[in-house]
């Protein structure tokens, strides 16, 4: 037995039984000695953990000074540092940095903490601070001052009431000037300070001098009373109650056109020769349908291209010169009656301005959305009155008019292509209205 190895005592049920307890590892601290190395750190002055006090006085060892740092300054290495503790009963301590540092200016203070465990040397910069006791008020005291401050404050106010009665003009106006911006010594008021109440003046004489100014909304709704542009129903549900015969034109006016020979020329299949694509090109159509009134607004808008034609330029203005009532009568084709309302209408006694000229145009463009029920090709119309396109979109996009080039599926119904259909745009009357905006106007030049 003595050569075998010893074999472990077995549990009851045979197993070889389990070690009860484990060894223990006891892990003892470093002790540094002498012959050590320290290790230093310097930390720099951003960071600030302590200050050093310089008193005279014996801080009770029940104080607590808390530390509080000023916002003044965002640099955090010139942020002042001072101490303060209101735990004393009738004394406030306060910590804060010495007036006159005129011997201390060019000294640096630092804090070290030692650390036995990592034997490291930590050096601090700080600031220097000088410990004070100041007496607290008491509530007699504080009463005593808040009377002073009252009996100061009625004082003013039966001065100032005496300079507004008895006073002059230049006292009274400037007693009115104190009263009114409220930055006198004991005006502050409702927890503003001066500068809070200055500004709140200015603000208040700024609204004063500008109440009356008209406001944005309103600079629009009058350049929209002065367009040279038909008035639109602004109220309306429908694009097509924007503009209406009725009231662009009106019933009576309505009335006196006749149709007539247009309906007999398209019932014997007559040709007929008009000088306006615009006409030419919608009135067989209409004529057809029997769109007796769209029809009456075609041949109102036959005239008045005719009546377009007659007028003649005023030397280098954009004025115009009305024709004679015999040309408008035979070459419009235009009755007494309602050339007498055209010239009403659009001219200023014998002669059409830059504005009556505008006028004649945008009702122009209205009458052309009615005839194509409110979505027409502009390009038969800018031909007809010999305008460019940008001039042609202008006036549309004036009475409200959205104009943008052919879609692709009408450039392929039309069997036009990229380059031939660039010259064609659709105008649409659709709900809200797109007006131009008031502009701003360019900047004074410096």
């Amino acid at each position: 037995m003595s050569g075998d190895k010893k074999r472990k005592r077995q549990s009851e049920d045979g197993e070889p039984s389990q070690p009860t307890k484990s060894k223990k590892v006891a892990f003892e601290k470093k002790k540094f000695s002498d012959t050590d190395p320290l290790i230093i750190t310097h930390h720099p002055e951003e960071d600030i953990p302590g200050a050093v006090i310089l008193t005279g006085l014996e801080l009770p060892e029940n104080i607590t000074l808390k530390p509080y740092v000023s916002d003044k300054s965002t640099a955090a290495a010139k942020r002042p540092l001072f101490l303060h503790s209101s735990e004393h009963p009738i004394l406030d301590y306060v910590a804060r940095a010495p007036q006159d540092n005129s011997c201390n200016q060019h000294r640096k203070h630092y804090i070290a903490v030692y650390d036995p465990e990592t034997n490291k040397l930590d050096f601090h910069h700080t600031q220097l601070l000088e410990l004070k006791a100041i007496p607290r008020m008491t509530q007699e005291e504080i009463d005593e001052e808040q009377e002073a401050e009252k009996n100061r404050t009625s004082r003013a106010a039966a001065r100032e009431a005496l300079g507004l009665a008895f006073g002059t003009k230049k006292a009274k106006k400037n007693i009115g000037s104190v009263t009114e911006n409220a930055i006198t010594s004991g005006e502050i008021t409702s927890g503003l300070n001066k500068d809070d109440l200055v500004e709140a003046a200015v603000l208040k004489q700024v609204e004063e001098t500008t109440k009356d100014m008209p406001t944005k909304e309103d600079l629009q709704a009058t350049a929209d009373d002065t367009k040279p542009r038909p008035k639109p129903n602004l109220g309306a549900i429908k694009f097509s109650d924007v503009y209406t015969a009725k009231d662009v034109i009106g019933e009576e006016i309505l009335a006196l056109i006749s149709v007539k020979p247009w309906l007999e020329v398209v019932e014997k299949k007559e040709n007929i020769k008009l000088p306006f694509r615009f006409i030419a090109h919608r009135m067989t159509s209409l004529a057809q349908k029997k769109e007796i009134r769209r029809l009456k607004v075609l041949r109102y808008l036959h005239m008045l291209l005719s009546f377009n034609q007659l007028l003649k330029p005023i030397g280098r203005t954009s004025g115009k010169k009305l024709p004679s009532r015999k040309d408008i009568r035979i070459k419009a084709e235009m009755p007494d009656a309602i050339a007498d309302g055209v010239i009403r209408k659009f001219c200023d006694g014998k002669e059409m301005t830059k504005w009556h000229v505008d006028y004649l145009m945008t009702h122009i463009c209205v009458f052309a959305l009615i005839v194509d029920d409110f979505e027409t090709d502009i390009k038969d119309l800018q031909e007809d009155l010999r305008l460019d396109q940008k001039q042609m979109t202008q006036y549309f996009q004036e009475v409200g008019a959205r104009v943008s080039a052919l879609p692709a599926s009408v450039l392929k119904a039309r069997g036009m292509s990229k380059e031939k259909g660039a010259a064609h745009r659709i105008a649409k009357l659709r709900l809200p209205l797109d007006f131009p905006v008031v502009g701003r106007g360019p900047g004074r030049r410096r």
